[in-house]
């Protein structure tokens, strides 16, 4: 279906295109890979769905994995490399009920906590 004139600078002339605006290549490189996943992907997601839980356990996950699987966190909000090496990535929760913290030491997560439903 033709897109309607006001859509135009985030669309293109049909549904099949859709434009988005980046503020800069450290926006784009955040938020896009040009690149598939790494092989060893389909075997961790299998090992994690093993799991058979709601919140399968990460530890020992490197950052690059835990990038594949979650996708970017809120903090740090920073260019890819200062993602793939920093100590601590925070991933926003709910609204009043507080974020997940994820702690990496020697490129593997050591620890994730959980906010509690009350906090």
């Amino acid at each position: 279906m033709p897109t309607a004139p006001w859509q135009l600078p985030f669309e293109g002339k049909t549904c099949q295109q859709f434009l988005v605006p980046f503020e800069s290549s450290v926006h784009v490189e955040r938020e896009l890979s040009l690149t598939p996943p790494p092989d060893e992907m389909t075997g961790l997601i299998t090992r994690l769905k093993a799991q058979k839980t709601a919140r399968p356990d990460i530890r020992g996950l490197t950052h690059l994995q835990l990038l594949w699987l979650r996708g970017v966190p809120e903090v740090p909000l920073a260019d890819l490399n200062t993602i793939l090496t920093a100590p601590t990535w925070t991933i926003y929760g709910a609204p009043g009920r507080g974020d997940n913290v994820v702690t990496f030491e020697n490129d593997r997560v050591v620890n994730e906590t959980f906010p509690s439903m009350g906090s």
